[in-house]
């Protein structure tokens, strides 16, 4: 065998399938003023709704992956779009299945076994979402994927990338495409000179390094590596060398690549110094297109002895991590994309280190290319499915495997082996000097006897083996080099019990482990705690250095368990755990107990040195636990300094025992680096830490950065200070609580609990907290005091739910002091839900400033009856004002982006009087529920500001028009909604009209707009004329108005009711394309003759039960492609004189009435129509052979008429 892995690689695989990265977000980017006008104009794409599909495409390398994600990011940053979903690297073999995966998981769905996956992403992609797919090498079936596109799918738009524009113009259809050129001269050498550093600038060396820029064709990803490759060189010889080294490239083939890029990539390549860096460059290009696990590569780089002379896999870690350290500083390695990295976590990698890396696509490309040239072969190929596999069987046979040591198929896209290919794997005991063995994912059930002659064997991976049942006794104690073992997820392995004799024994006991004196990892899971020996011989034999042991049925990993040395035991004793377990305790970081029911005092009893080494403790529904930490001095044994010094998380969940978190004083240096505590479900605890006096107070959670507290029906405080039997004062923060790094502070159903704050506290404590949610708390009589409020110049979110007393949020100490401007410049959300005796926001006439609130949710207060009101000059005088939930000094809330209003059974305005101007400027989403009393929402002055309003709803509301006018006297203006989308009416009895005066409005976005049960509404539209304007006595409609671009139109009316009355424009409802109408009594006739011209794009008609006639359409319906007609149950004839038709792009039309077909219109072929459709339509049902009795008595009927079945004989 050749001895270095440099000579193994020959054979060139194609791109496989690359994982979905979960956010658009990325590092180091680089603008460059050549690509601004591309990047506005495709931003510009994106805002314009006829683009549904545009594409990016240039050279590869040339930065086509960096701008889009650039794209993404300013996408995401003015909320153009819901979601922004973004694949990388598409390449030339795409994985359906794999891409459906991972784009559902950044969706947060989850598919089940045999799901109509497609089916179910378009469902959620339906929306307004930017899909971006990279690197596109040919035509892409995007509804295979589910990814859905066109004019049926107005919401979601698609941005492709590709290295040659005809696959984005003619393989995938884009409507435009955007071609990213190389960089300007002046820019390539910017960057050049910045990744080299200064050095270039000496003038012996500058004229060269100019010459090796200018080789990189402005084409980023070579300018980097060719720089980082050249960084810190000062001899004019190696320049000189490196420039004739790019001179004398030969031509390459490979497809987007130019010669230049392959030369200065393939210089980087030769500038790493050591084969064994080399080597591992080039198996990073042959394990994939997309991101590449480092545990996975650790295997690989073990099996083939890529490190000479390192022997232990502790070595073999060290060592890749310091090599993938050197490829990333070359820019020839980048970090992994996918933010999911839990999901390829394992032990073998500390937590800081056990992360993704990935291949730039044309540096991978690149590196294949280097490796085929190689004399020595270590054949790569890759099959794409079942197929392309079979045609594999031949290649075994060539010359060009004869010589291989080492063979990888990696076959994607098949869902089983080809028959035969593997028949029996007891044959892997033939293979002496294996050392990696890994079998993670395979249906395998029993592990084969013959593993027991891998005397070499450093790693066994069994991770995620459901199906895995029998391990065969000494297997695993003949493995004696055996460093790491895995079973994490194999919970279905049937260990045999300690006890039985060795003749009785078939499957393996845990105690072989024992005997593998070199293991140094070790994951395993088993539901029994009887199946480790009850005693501490196995783990004091062992010197583990990273574990995961679990004792439980079901195991979920999360972010909590990445560190590398953690125990879940779940139904043991304490004494149990000492015997067997006592070594791993104290070395352990993560520790997660459950049902455990013998402790009363956790670490006196488990680990006396205090847990100097974890990081994560979990306690759950542990009933006889009472402290986690008993200090006392009335006790023999004395907690150590610094126990729990590195705890980083503490949970505790259902210990109904628990007196204390700690009783006594809190050790030296305890608890100091406590970031997180959340106490859940303690039904006897009164006081979170009980201590003796208040000395150290202060100091003693200076990390502490979340706290939560829910259903602690006893808590009266945080801290307790017993003297002579009496507690402290009634808040739960006392005068010394200090929590200066505190910035998430969450209390629930805390009954005893009637104020939080103290009016005086440590100076700097809670100064950073940013987010604040308190819920059923129904003691609580006020949040904060105003001293406190003036203090949290930090908050973000402020959530008060379900407190049933409670009258204010702020608290004022001092009832004589003056009207003052309390601030929360940095607060962006504010809650407020089922506090019934709610009527202000804080007690006394105090103003407050929102400068940066951008979301206001107001539900279920019964008292509040004004929502906003400026205090003025005469408010000021006046005393007897009737305060409003906000009392707003100057402008009212600029930055508020979203308005929830719910059930406020008294509210009458939500801003009576004129607000300043810009008030509500930023305004985009305002919904109003329930709210009986409310007569209208706001004045003209205030309706006139919100221009940026996208989507307004009122439901079930006792509003009698939306925008109320100040003076009757004054001339009617035009109400301007420019931005307005979508309108929402439903349920308003008493609305008559839209505004309370004979307004105009204009609303030249709207594209949605829904009227339901709307009782008072007599005319909907009318368009506003002279005659109108001089007779005050005409019959007034709902919206004095066209809209020219509405596209959905929703109505549920009872009565006498016009739709449209009068003479509209041919622009007005112009682009209306589906039309609804629910319950609609006593109508016969919908669409009045003089509209049907207008309504040219009408697509869909539903719920028209008294629709009898469709006439006059012939020429109008030109941009038809499907029409709907769906419960219009009297409907007889749709269209006379159908031979006059013409519906020019129409494919089918589609009718849901008596019955439903689906047929083709075939432009202007008028001949094959008789009569009308109906008598066409059965007269070709039954050419088919069909009966006229059955035509009459079905239904419906799913029609099997041909395009042919339409053509003139």
């Amino acid at each position: 065998q050749a001895q270095n892995f440099r000579g193994r690689v020959s054979y060139r695989p194609p791109p496989s399938p690359s994982p979905i990265i979960s956010s658009a977000s990325f590092k180091d980017y680089e603008a460059f003023q050549s690509r601004e006008s591309t990047f506005n104009q495709i931003m510009e794409a994106l805002r314009n709704e006829d683009m549904r599909m545009i594409g990016v495409w240039g050279m590869g390398g040339v930065g086509k992956t960096t701008l889009v994600k650039q794209v993404a990011q300013q996408v995401e940053e003015n909320k153009l779009f819901h979601k922004v979903v973004m694949a990388l690297n598409i390449s030339q073999t795409p994985n359906i299945a794999e891409i459906q995966e991972k784009i559902a998981r950044m969706l947060g769905l989850k598919f089940e076994a045999g799901e109509d996956r497609a089916g179910r992403l378009k469902q959620r992609l339906k929306g307004e979402e930017l899909v971006i797919l990279d690197d596109i090498w040919g035509k892409l079936d995007l509804g295979e994927i589910g990814i859905p596109y066109g004019d049926d799918h107005k919401g979601c738009k698609v941005l492709l990338t590709s290295r040659e524009r005809q696959v984005l113009s003619k393989d995938m259809r884009t409507q435009k495409e955007f071609h990213l050129q190389h960089l300007s001269e002046d820019e390539a050498w910017n960057l050049f000179k910045k990744t080299a550093g200064d050095s270039v600038e000496k003038p012996e060396l500058r004229p060269i390094a100019v010459d090796v820029a200018k080789k990189c064709d402005g084409l980023p990803v070579a300018i980097v590596t060719i720089a980082n490759a050249l960084r810190g060189e000062s001899s004019v010889h190696e320049w000189k060398n490196a420039l004739e080294e790019l001179r004398r490239a030969a031509p390459t083939n490979i497809r987007g690549v130019t010669k230049g890029v392959y030369s200065c990539l393939e210089l980087s390549y030769n500038h790493l110094e050591g084969d064994e860096v080399k080597s591992l460059f080039l198996l990073c290009a042959l394990l994939g297109d997309g991101d590449i696990s480092m545990d996975r590569l650790l295997q690989h780089a073990m099996g083939l002895n890529l490190f000479e002379g390192f022997y232990s896999w502790t070595q073999a870690t060290n060592k890749l991590i310091a090599l993938v350290q050197i490829l990333k500083a070359s820019s020839l390695l980048l970090e992994g994309e996918d933010g999911d990295n839990h999901r390829y976590s394992s032990l073998c990698f500390d937590e800081n280190e056990n992360t993704l890396v990935r291949m730039h696509d044309v540096v991978r490309d690149v590196a294949r290319s280097i490796a085929s040239k190689d004399p020595h072969r270590f054949v790569v190929r890759e099959a794409v499915g079942s197929q392309e596999a079979v045609e594999l069987r031949g290649w075994q046979r060539t010359d060009e495997c004869r010589n291989c040591t080492r063979i990888s198929l990696i076959c994607r896209n098949m869902d089983e082996l080809p028959q035969g290919l593997i028949q029996d794997i007891t044959v892997i005991g033939e293979l002496k000097k294996l050392q990696v063995l890994s079998l993670a994912g395979s249906n395998i059930k029993q592990l084969p006897n013959e593993v027991a002659q891998l005397s070499d064997l450093r790693m066994l991976d069994l991770r995620d083996c459901y199906s895995l049942k029998v391990i065969p006794r000494n297997v695993i104690s003949s493995l004696s080099q055996l460093e790491y073992l895995s079973m994490e997820g194999s919970e279905g392995i049937e260990w045999e019990a300690e006890g039985f004799n060795r003749g009785e024994r078939i499957n393996a006991c845990l105690s072989e482990l024992k005997h593998l004196s070199g293991l140094r990892t070790l994951e395993v899971q088993v539901s029994n705690p009887s199946l480790f020996p009850e005693d501490d011989v196995l783990f004091e034999n062992l010197n583990l250095t990273r574990y995961s042991i679990v004792i439980d049925r079901i195991w979920i990993p999360n972010d909590n368990y990445k560190a590398s040395r953690r125990l879940r035991l779940k139904e043991v004793t304490s004494l149990y755990m000492v015997k067997c377990f006592s070594k791993l305790l104290k070395r352990s970081q993560v520790l997660d107990l459950r049902e455990l029911n013998d402790t009363k005092h956790v670490v006196y009893e488990l680990d006396k040195e205090g847990f100097v080494e974890l990081k994560y403790l979990m306690l759950s529904e542990c009933r006889t636990v009472q402290y986690i930490l008993h200090s006392s001095t009335s006790v023999e044994w004395v907690p150590p300094p610094n126990t729990f010094c590195m705890l980083d998380k503490l949970i505790l969940n259902g210990l109904h025992n628990l007196e204390a978190v700690c009783h006594g004083p809190i050790p030296m240096g305890s608890f100091g680096n406590l970031r997180i505590l959340r106490v859940r479900r303690c039904e006897r605890l009164k006081y979170v830490f009980s201590l003796p006096t208040q000395h150290g107070r202060e100091s003693a959670f200076p990390q502490l950065q979340h706290l939560e507290l829910s259903d602690l029906p006893e808590l009266i405080g945080f801290y307790s200070t017993r003297s002579s039997g009496t507690h402290e004062s009634m808040t739960f923060f006392s005068q010394q609580a200090a929590f200066p790094a505190l910035e998430s502070l969450r209390v629930r159903r805390l009954d005893n609990l009637k104020a939080l704050w103290h009016n005086q506290f440590p100076a700097n404590s809670f100064s950073k907290l940013k987010s604040l949610v308190v819920s059923y708390c129904d003691e609580l009589l006020n949040v904060f005091p105003l001293s406190v409020a003036k203090v949290l110049v930090q908050l973000e979110d402020l959530q008060i739910r379900w407190c049933g007393v409670l009258e204010a949020i702020v608290a004022n100490e001092n009832e004589d002091e003056a009207t003052s401007l309390f601030l929360f410049p940095r607060l962006t959300s504010l809650t407020l839900i089922t506090l019934p005796q709610l009527q202000r926001f804080c007690l006394g006439r105090f103003t407050s400033r929102w400068p940066l609130l951008k979301e206001l949710q107001v539900r279920d207060c019964d008292k509040v009856e004004i929502l906003f009101q400026e205090i003025g000059l005469k408010s000021e005088l006046d005393n007897k004002i009737q305060q409003s939930l906000f009392l707003i000094e100057k402008v009212a809330l600029p930055g508020l982006e979203s308005l929830y209003i719910d059930r406020l059974d008294n509210i009458r305005a939500l801003c009576p009087d004129q607000l300043p101007a810009n008030s509500f400027s930023k305004l985009r989403k305002l919904q109003v529920n329930d709210c009986n009393k409310l007569l209208n929402l706001f004045p003209v002055s205030v309706a006139s500001a919100l221009v940026q309003l996208e989507d307004l709803r009122i439901l079930e509301s006792g509003v009698e028009a939306i925008v109320a006018n100040e003076n009757e006297d004054e001339a009617a203006p035009l109400l301007l909604f420019p931005n307005l989308t979508s309108l929402t009416l439903r349920h308003l009895h008493q609305l008559k009209r839209f505004c309370s005066r004979r307004f105009s409005s204009s609303w030249p976005l709207l594209k949605k707009l829904e009227v339901l049960d709307c009782d008072k509404v007599e005319i909907l539209f009318q368009q506003i004329s002279l005659e109108c304007e001089l007779d005050n006595k005409i019959q007034q409609p709902l919206f004095w108005e066209a809209f020219p671009n509405l596209e959905e139109l929703t109505l549920s009316l009872k009565g006498t009711v016009e739709i449209w009355r009068g003479q509209f424009s041919r622009v007005s409802f112009s682009k209306l394309s589906v039309l609804t109408i629910n319950e609609y009594h006593g109508i016969s006739i919908v669409i009045p003759s003089n509209m049907v011209q207008i309504l040219h794009n009408l697509e869909q008609l539903e719920d028209l039960p008294m629709l009898m006639h469709l006439s006059g359409l012939g020429p109008y319906f030109q941009s038809l492609q499907v029409l709907e007609i769906v419960r219009c149950g009297s409907l007889i004839n749709l269209i006379k004189e159908f031979e006059t038709l013409s519906f020019a792009k129409s494919e089918k039309l589609l009718l849901i009435n008596k019955i439903c077909l689906q047929i083709p219109i075939l432009g202007n072929n008028g001949g094959c129509w008789q009569d009308d459709l109906n008598t066409t339509i059965r007269k070709k049902f039954m050419e088919q052979g069909h009966k006229e009795e059955d035509y009459e008595k079905l239904d419906s009927i799913n029609s099997d008429l041909r395009e042919d079945d339409f053509e003139e004989d």
